[in-house]
Order: C-alpha cells, then structure tokens, then sequence
C-alpha cells in the first residue's frame, strides 16, 4: 500500500500509481516590460516583481507536484529561466529554456512537490526581451487528494 500522501513523499512515481491524483493546469499569459524577472498571476492580468504581492499566490488544495511547465512566446526571449516557489521563498525548482514561437515543455529540476496550504508561485526571467513581448506559460499540477 502507498499510504497517505505527504510533501516529503510525493513523487510523479507515486502520483502515477495513485487512482484518485487530480491533474490541474495553471495557464499564464503576461506582457513583458524588460529582462526583469516577473511572478506570473493568478488573478489580474499583470505580472509583479514582487513574489508578496497578493495576485501571485495559489493555495494548494492538496498535496502535489509540479509535473510540467510549457512556455511559447511571441518572439524569442533567449535563455530563460522559469521556477516554482513555495510560501514566498526562493525558487525550490526551476528549468532554463529557450523560449521562442516554439512551444517547449520541460521538467523542472529541484525540489518540486508541496504540502496542503503551501503558497504556490512561479517566475519568469526571460534575458532577450522587447518591452511588449508576450509570452504563454502552462503549469501542470498532479495532485493526491
């Protein structure tokens, strides 16, 4: 038997052999001003450079992980850095990409999973940027209820 689920255990092993794991997908879409690096919203339509600010935050219903981060852009954005943070900390995962009017999908690397409760947050640091480049990123959450 698996057990329950906990933060400290929850891998995409076991959240594949789990018959009752919920994939959720978070789906952004922000203009960019610069090279800055941003925290993509949840609610509004603005991005912030500030991981507190309110609009950059989701509550995890349960324990999960994070699957898998797509990103597409409307120009090509160069080495870009996207990651996961949990309660407003540094950046526990994160995967470099190419971003481009490609569409990439990569695994994120570090520690990827949450607990109940956790503050969910991602950023965004592209390093080729014209103000008004827009860029689309998709998140795929597994979580074990």
């Amino acid at each position: 038997a698996l057990g329950a689920a906990s933060a400290n255990n929850t891998s995409i092993a076991t959240v594949n052999t789990k018959l009752d794991t919920i994939t959720e997908f978070f789906h952004f879409a922000v203009d960019l001003a610069n090279n800055s690096a941003v925290y993509l919203p949840f609610s509004g339509s603005s991005e912030n450079t500030s991981i507190t600010a309110a609009s950059v935050a989701a509550v995890a219903p349960y324990v999960g992980l994070i699957h898998r981060v797509s990103i597409k852009a409307s120009a090509t954005l160069g080495s870009t850095d996207i990651g996961f943070h949990k309660n407003g900390g540094v950046s526990s995962s994160s995967a470099t990409v190419t971003a481009s009017t490609t569409s990439v999908k990569t695994a994120l690397t570090g520690t990827n999973n949450f607990a109940v409760g956790d503050l969910l947050h991602f950023n965004i640091n592209p390093t080729s940027v014209t103000a008004g480049d827009r860029v689309y990123v998709t998140v795929e959450v597994k979580y074990i209820p």
